[in-house]
């Protein structure tokens, strides 16, 4: 039997379903491309099965989205401690009136009968509408002593996450591990549980064949290296740019080679103190002309710079899936990247796996894929081949089936 706290979706014969898809802020990195792939995806297989409508933040651009569907701005968020406060207050004890409910106020004669909710750090908490939640990795529980996990961070996470999974129609997770995290951790019966594995952004499919002069021609104002590899993440410790530039700068020194390294990702507000640590790092490592830092790249360009780069490197202690190396995969780069949790699941045979702990063992990798061009032509071709099924047709049809069952369980 369904639970009866969850809101009821409005089921009729023959009514199309209103899906609403709920996009992050666009600064939210990784989270904002998966939520891109998830409205593409389902506008690629069943464009005509739902009446979509793509819910965003006013003052952020707005979605790309290859195909038709209904935009919505909502307000601006503005949480201050004290609202913050209330919000949590409200989340402990399922007092309802306490909870900010922006999207309730904002959407409310918008008759949706669905939101999918990329992730739970909008701190939107809808009450009337039937919502599948989408729950981003448990590291914190695995890696508790990490600086940017602090206490705050840490019981954030803790009363967020198991309340939107609780009252969420379904759960959805990005691998078997993240299913079973979201059961572990949340105390959600596994029956509340599917697993989506990630598919690439949107973008890159439909930038797969760009030239390599259309590429040059992009990131022309940039003065980037002729050859160099690549590595895109937002700027936190535990994406561990630090052990890439000291890898780097011991294949400088074992072997006299210098690898120009190209760097995307946010240095302001939350950002700005890591990537001073990171930049001050290279300096003192004596490589800092061996970097180059765009800033925060166009989705375009983020394309380009893969079919610029020698490789993709992504030393990043982070899971249990990840995203750029599906990016680079299906765009034709070489991937170099970390061997934890289900990324070696991901990636298969089709790249060189380090241990992201082992300075040694991250520059041995950088350097053999660096002077080794028959190797990279070969992880192209097995890149290619790992990737030849993760279409977003392939991820919009699992989406679909997932969205009709929570209409299905939301309607008992």
């Amino acid at each position: 039997m369904a639970n009866q706290n969850l809101p009821q979706s409005n089921i009729g014969v023959g009514v199309k379903k209103h899906i609403g898809i709920l996009f992050p802020v666009r600064s939210g990195g990784g989270v904002f491309q998966f939520t891109l792939s998830v409205a593409n995806g389902l506008l690629a297989y069943a464009p005509d099965k739902f009446q979509y409508s793509i819910v965003y933040y006013e003052g952020e651009p707005k979605p790309v989205i290859s195909g038709k569907a209904e935009y919505i701005a909502l307000p601006r968020r503005r949480h201050n401690p004290l609202r913050k406060a209330i919000h949590f207050l409200g989340l402990v004890t399922g007092l309802d009136s306490l909870v900010i409910k922006e999207l309730d106020k904002a959407l409310q004669h918008r008759n949706i009968d669905l939101l999918v909710i990329s992730t739970p750090f909008s701190f939107d908490v809808p009450f009337k509408i039937p919502y599948l939640a989408c729950l981003p990795d448990y590291m914190h529980k695995y890696y508790p002593r990490w600086p940017e996990y602090t206490w705050a961070t840490k019981t954030t996470r803790d009363i967020i996450y198991p309340y939107y999974a609780r009252h969420s129609l379904l759960t959805v997770a990005d691998s078997v591990q993240g299913a079973d995290d979201i059961h572990t951790f949340t105390r959600v019966p596994v029956t509340k549980i599917r697993t989506i594995y990630y598919v690439a952004p949107s973008y890159t499919y439909e930038n797969k064949d760009m030239t390599q002069e259309k590429a040059a021609k992009l990131l022309g104002r940039y003065r980037l290296p002729e050859k160099f590899i690549y590595y895109p993440a937002q700027f936190w410790p535990q994406k561990y740019h630090d052990r890439l530039l000291k890898a780097l700068h011991k294949i400088k020194q074992e072997h006299g080679v210098e690898i120009p390294l190209v760097m995307v990702g946010s240095n302001k507000g939350n950002h700005a103190r890591y990537f001073k640590q990171v930049m001050d790092l290279a300096e003192g490592l004596g490589i800092r002309n061996l970097i180059t830092h765009p800033g925060y790249v166009e989705d375009i360009e983020t394309v380009a710079l893969y079919k610029k780069a020698v490789a993709l490197v992504s030393p990043a202690f982070q899971g249990p899936t990840t995203l750029p190396p599906l990016e680079a995969m299906v765009l034709g780069t070489p991937v170099v990247t970390a061997n934890i949790f289900e990324v070696p699941k991901q990636v298969g045979d089709a790249a060189l796996l380090f241990n992201p702990e082992n300075i040694d063992d991250i520059a041995e990798k950088v350097y053999k894929v660096w002077t080794n061009e028959n190797l990279r032509k070969e992880m192209v071709k097995k890149g290619y081949a790992q990737t030849k099924d993760l279409t977003l047709e392939n991820y919009g049809e699992k989406w679909a089936e997932v969205i009709e069952e929570a209409l299905h369980y939301g309607s008992r």
